[in-house]
């Protein structure tokens, strides 16, 4: 998982003026050319995080060269219906006059990439403009605001007395936006647009996971643990060498009424507001098909979750038979090390849990650096060089947070800095560890993944708009396809390499099978039922007849129903990128490996439907 700019979603409605105006303030509409593209590019970035200072205090270390150093931290809140319905309809004006603003044949390639890229963001962000009501980036169990707020507090940047005021900012703002959460989520309540009953108990849970206050029990505060942010903060504000020792001590006295009498007390409540929708008679316990439009909302979360064209029907035969390849090629890597290791099914089942089971002892900072080292090492001859990487940061998440957070997240680095932390978060607390390989894991969320993406992008000097702006299935695609791509070099030529490789197709099986139920659920709506049956039918026919498999089989298809409605597209978003990606390198088979994943990084995090256009042009 890529972690960017936190609030980037919300920007049709706060920023629209300014693109419209101050963005294109002066302009006679005599088209320019190169440097003009480029200029706006510029002005685009700046207006982009003009009143973010959230986002800016993680992208920017200069934001001073921007005019964005004054900028004010705080929380994003739903906005009105008819702000939010002139915000997304009016970013269509902003793709008109691109083109009264450039003559595209004046741009070179790349700057013709970007200008389409932008132009079919701005479009198809317009689309949204009638689904007011399908807004899910406030509330959730991992992905809503409320459930990523305490990690971006911990990495909250001090860099000037003005990021420390920000800090405070954003803690008061959850205090006072919090609410407006919960007023938006009864709008869509009573408007028939409910979310499912499991959903707003994942977004309490999460509420009493991080403040370690009993919601539900009927709990105020907690008494008996300090919260993380309180020493941590303390540690960052030592490191301040800005700072007197009276202004620290001073910062210092401030931070633990303010976690304790301000953000504490805004989770709580945000959890009691919550409850009063559980069980609400306009929720809707199922996928999105069975909200009105739902279906068409989904074609738009597909269309640029993923950034391809392809219908979700044609998206659903494609992972369904690349599903089948992935079990054939299982099957060939079972008969091979029956044949070269003489091992039995059951033996190879053995030897690959106990894979999974050494991989335990590697879940350690000190381990985890080595493998990105080594990974980074092994990748020289397959991925086009980096000219220079800044330290590489692995930090490990708090224990109130493992239940609402990923296995790992790389955070992108400062745009403007190239000298800027590499940072990954590793979630070593999961009670799913050995459902993970740190190899698997390191080569998505560092080399050749993310974290090499990010560096190559910073390196190849992309402009920092079309980076704060990337598209996200190119960014979790790439990410997937390499540490598919990494297995070549995990301990190669040995029996372990093969056994990786069945772990690496068990896995992709396996998501495919979530993917499936994705659309399955939100496009053609299954409830939770029919998904059982479905998945019995389809993927573990070999369970008929025995009850302990098909309970298992059932229990595992409720988790993933869940899930599935809780954050739709949101397995797509990897693994069908994934398998795009990999399906054009098929395309592209006259090409070295070096000269695929070099094209595939020219342009930078634009839609895959571009990549695909330019490397099968000829």
């Amino acid at each position: 998982m890529n972690k960017k700019n936190l609030f980037l979603k919300t920007f049709a409605v706060v920023m629209v003026a300014v693109l419209l105006a101050g963005t294109l303030g002066g302009c006679s509409f005599i088209k320019g050319g190169e440097k003009e593209f480029d200029e706006y590019l510029e002005e685009l970035f700046t207006a982009l995080f003009s009143g973010d200072g959230t986002s800016i205090n993680f992208l920017l270390s200069n934001p001073a060269a921007y005019g964005l150093d004054e900028e004010t931290a705080s929380v994003p809140t739903p906005s009105a219906k008819e702000d939010y319905e002139k915000g997304y309809s009016s970013l269509k004006m902003q793709s008109k006059l691109m083109r009264l603003m450039f003559n595209y044949n004046d741009l070179n390639e790349k700057q013709q990439v970007w200008y389409d890229y932008l132009a079919t963001y701005f479009n198809n962000r317009s689309d949204y403009k009638d689904f007011y009501y399908f807004q899910d980036d406030f509330l959730g169990s991992y992905l809503g605001f409320q459930a990523e707020l305490p990690i971006y507090l911990a990495e909250y940047g001090f860099s000037r007395k003005h990021d420390i005021e920000n800090f405070f900012n954003l803690i008061n703002s959850a205090a006072e936006n919090f609410p407006k959460y919960v007023d938006y989520e009864r709008e869509r309540v009573q408007n028939g647009y409910g979310r499912a009953d499991f959903v707003y108990v994942g977004s309490i849970e999460q509420c009493e996971n991080f403040t370690g206050v009993d919601i539900r029990g009927g709990e105020t505060q907690n008494t008996e643990t300090e919260n993380f942010l309180i020493p941590l903060f303390k540690s960052k504000i030592a490191n301040c060498s800005f700072l007197t020792e009276e202004e620290k001590a001073a910062y210092n006295d401030r931070i633990a009424p303010a976690v304790n009498d301000v953000l504490i007390p805004a989770y709580v409540k945000l959890g009691q507001g919550v409850t009063e929708f559980i069980g609400n008679e306009n929720n809707n316990q199922k996928g999105l098909a069975h909200y009105e439009n739902g279906k068409k909302y989904y074609e738009l979360l597909f269309r640029d979750a993923t950034g391809v064209s392809d219908s979700v029907e044609t998206a659903l035969q494609k992972i369904l038979t690349d599903y089948n390849a992935s079990i054939s090629e299982s099957k060939a890597i079972v008969s091979k090390i029956q044949s070269e290791y003489g091992l039995s099914s059951d033996e190879i089942s053995d030897k690959l849990d106990a894979l999974m089971d050494s991989d335990l002892e590697n879940w350690t900072i000190d381990k985890m650096y080595d493998t990105v080292g080594e990974l980074r090492g092994l990748i020289a001859n397959d991925f086009p060089a980096l000219t220079a990487c800044g330290q590489i940061v692995l930090k490990e998440i708090d224990p109130s947070l493992k239940d609402n957070y990923s296995p790992a997240a790389y955070f992108t680095s400062k745009l403007d800095d190239m000298n800027a932390n590499q940072v990954i978060i590793v979630n070593t607390y999961s009670d799913n560890l050995s459902s993970y390989n740190t190899f698997d894991l390191l080569s998505h969320e560092g080399f050749p993944g993310h974290l090499y993406q990010d560096v190559y992008f910073k390196n190849s000097g992309l402009p920092k708009t079309i980076r704060a702006m990337s598209s996200s299935g190119y960014m979790e695609g790439w990410a997937t396809y390499a540490e598919n791509y990494a297995a070549k070099y995990f301990r190669p030529d040995t029996l372990l390499n093969l056994l990786y490789k069945l772990y690496l197709l068990e896995n992709k099986t396996s998501q495919y099978i979530v993917a499936t139920a994705d659309i399955k659920v939100n496009y053609e709506g299954l409830d939770k039922a029919e998904l059982r049956s479905f998945l019995l039918d389809t993927f573990y026919s070999s369970a008929a007849g025995d009850a302990a498999m098909t309970n298992a089989v059932s229990a595992y298809s409720d988790r993933v129903f869940e899930h599935v409605v809780e954050v739709p597209t949101n397995v797509l978003k990897y693994y069908y990128t994934a398998l795009k990606i990999t399906e054009l390198r098929t395309l592209c088979a006259q090409m070295s490996d070096l000269e695929f994943h070099t094209e595939m990084m020219k342009y930078g995090p634009v839609l895959l439907d571009q990549y695909y256009a330019k490397l099968t042009a000829n």
